[in-house]
């Protein structure tokens, strides 16, 4: 186990590290030449820290200093909009390192990313080994710290919070902890609305373990232990609506407000293949959403001819409700698809001399967006 750890702190160093060079370079040579007008808001006066904020950390920022909104927003840029759309559970504990610690809030979102993403890593590593063998636990973590947009996950965003308790879910899952991982399924539901689909999983890895309950006694035990599982992410979106509805009026917030960000229901399927006879009319800043679709829809694949269901499953769910909502934003989105991550490192694993060459080309890619990231550019 120390050499997991000491592996996983290896690879989570050496990224960041990376990525807050190239950050703080890119600042240093571009904001002196750039239009004032086109710097973005400073989170912190620290530029090693500042480069980890942009767009929607403000919001959780704003959660962390003053809640929730009562009435959508007025002000010229961001008519409509609200931070409903964001759910609790990451602003809450980085205002509860703020309060314990006594740093600013700021800092405390950034806190709360790494050292999720971290402990994130060591998960992967150990289920991914356990799935795909060591090689492809390696590469992992590899491809999860150096793949383009991993910057996210150091990032004051939700996606790092998101991915472990996605990974404690299925984790726990696995070992038939069904109630722990009903707890972590509500935590993930908590942090990112997409969390509710972990239902899926766990209703799949209690089908294949139904079958080795013999005992009757043992089978009710552990009906009721699924049922009560499944429950828990139900009862977490239910208490997040609760409070929405007696804060606006409005239990289905958090969804109705997309509409101000210009996100509204549409066939999937359309999503996904849409952009091939719109190309000549598509934002540049799409193109690494549109990619990361196509590969999460291939990773699916691999993962239904390996018949991992319970993955599969789950993977399906989440493609399809995001693709509903358009390929906004999916390059983030894709960097907590973990089943699909983990089951492309176990295709690379199968040709060892590739698999360096291949992580730098990604960390090349990373680089390049990093600076896009740190100058507050677009990228969707």
């Amino acid at each position: 186990m120390i050499r997991i750890i000491l592996q996983c702190a290896l690879v989570f160093l050496v990224s960041r590290g990376m990525l807050e060079a190239i950050g703080v370079g890119a600042r240093l040579l571009a904001y002196p030449v750039m239009d004032p007008q086109f710097h973005r808001a400073a989170f912190s006066t620290s530029m090693w820290l500042d480069i980890w904020g942009v767009w929607d950390s403000e919001w959780f920022l704003g959660i962390v200093r003053d809640g929730y909104d009562t009435v959508v927003r007025s002000a010229a840029g961001i008519e409509g909009q609200a931070n409903w759309a964001f759910f609790p559970l990451y602003p809450m504990l980085a205002w509860a390192v703020s309060e314990l610690s006594g740093v600013s809030a700021f800092p405390a979102l950034l806190i709360v990313s790494n050292v999720a993403f971290f402990l994130a890593l060591l998960l992967i590593r150990v289920e991914a080994s356990h799935l795909y063998g060591e090689r492809a636990g390696g590469l992992a973590i590899a491809l999860f710290a150096f793949m383009p947009g991993s910057f996210v996950f150091s990032s004051a965003y939700s996606e790092s919070l998101f991915l472990l308790f996605v990974m404690l879910c299925l984790a726990f899952a696995r070992r038939e902890d069904w109630l722990l991982a009903g707890i972590a399924a509500a935590c993930a539901t908590l942090t990112r609305n997409l969390g509710i689909l972990l239902v899926v999983p766990l209703l799949l890895y209690a089908a294949q373990a139904h079958g080795g309950w013999r005992d009757s006694e043992v089978l009710w035990r552990r009906r009721l232990e699924v049922v009560a599982a499944t429950a828990l992410p139900v009862i977490a979106l239910g208490g997040f609506m609760l409070f929405l509805w007696q804060r606006t009026g409005d239990g289905i917030a958090f969804a109705s407000v997309q509409t101000a960000w210009n996100r509204e229901l549409q066939n999937p399927l359309i999503a996904l293949i849409g952009p091939f006879w719109a190309a000549p009319n598509i934002q540049t800043e799409i193109y690494p959403s549109i990619v990361m679709a196509w590969v999460s829809v291939a990773a699916t694949f691999a993962l239904i001819l390996r018949r991992n269901w319970p993955h599969a499953g789950y993977m399906v769910a989440v493609i399809t409700i995001t693709l509903a909502s358009g390929v906004l934003s999916y390059f983030r989105f894709f960097l907590t698809m973990a089943p699909c991550v983990m089951v492309l490192a176990a295709y690379a694993a199968r040709y060892p001399q590739a698999g360096p060459a291949g992580i730098a080309l990604l960390a090349l890619a990373n680089g390049a967006l990093m600076v896009s990231w740190a100058l507050g550019l677009g990228i969707y």
